[in-house]
């Protein structure tokens, strides 16, 4: 939200003769005072959809941006002190909670990514002629999903899916702890992976093939790049 607050030399306007001009006694002039003060106590708001803009790149907490401008009332200077202030409104940054794959059969997939991969269902919701399937890691269960998106034979998606498979390319990837361990894992259980992990800087990483027609990374995170 936008505050415009009025401040300065607006109550009072000296004349030549030392007295205020357009104000007659003592008394108007602390009337005209009173008025000014309530003013500032009780600023003009204007949504932040004005034509003041809106900065995308703010992100949290409180920020104020002042912009002084002045103009000479006889001896006076009104300041205009504009602030943005970013509490309730501030725009928050976009988070990622839902990933998918494209898949053909939701039972299939599920099995998969559940009993092999070892996610956890969330939510299986019907939805017509087909669900609303979601897995989540067992060790955060409230961060983002997966959902085994059921349209593996739209035209379009097995088109993309096609070739990006014939490219070797992965659909997403899944971090892992221990590469070295989850790919001993995966490959004992009958997973086919397309090569055993690789080094590269400070990412390990391998891919398999899900039995749904994709190619999934796994990968892990060093903390220098040392091999």
């Amino acid at each position: 939200m936008i505050r415009v607050e009025a401040k300065g030399s607006c109550c009072a306007q000296p004349g030549r003769n030392g007295r205020h001009e357009g104000i007659e006694g003592k008394n108007a002039a602390t009337e005209r005072t009173s008025r000014c003060e309530s003013r500032r106590q009780t600023p003009r708001s204007i949504e932040s959809g004005s034509s003041f803009g809106y900065d995308s790149g703010v992100r949290s907490g409180k920020w104020e941006m002042s912009a002084y401008t002045s103009r000479q009332i006889g001896l006076g200077v009104l300041l205009a002190h504009v602030h943005w202030e970013v509490g309730q409104g501030v725009r928050k940054a976009m988070k990622i909670r839902l990933e998918s794959v494209f898949i053909s059969d939701i039972d299939k997939a599920l099995a998969f990514y559940t009993d092999v991969l070892g996610f956890v269902k969330k939510a299986d919701i019907p939805m017509g002629d087909t669900r609303y399937v979601t897995v989540v890691s067992p060790d955060e269960p409230d961060a983002a999903e997966l959902m085994l998106e059921p349209c593996g034979e739209h035209p379009a998606t097995k088109v993309f899916k096609k070739a990006i498979y014939d490219e070797g390319l992965p659909l997403t990837a899944f971090l892992v702890e221990d590469i070295a361990k989850e790919y001993q894992r995966l490959t004992e259980l009958g997973v086919e992976f397309r090569s055993a992990p690789e080094r590269h800087g400070t990412e390990s990483m391998a891919t398999f093939d899900d039995t749904c027609g994709n190619l999934i990374m796994i990968y892990q995170t060093h903390s220098d790049a040392s091999g």
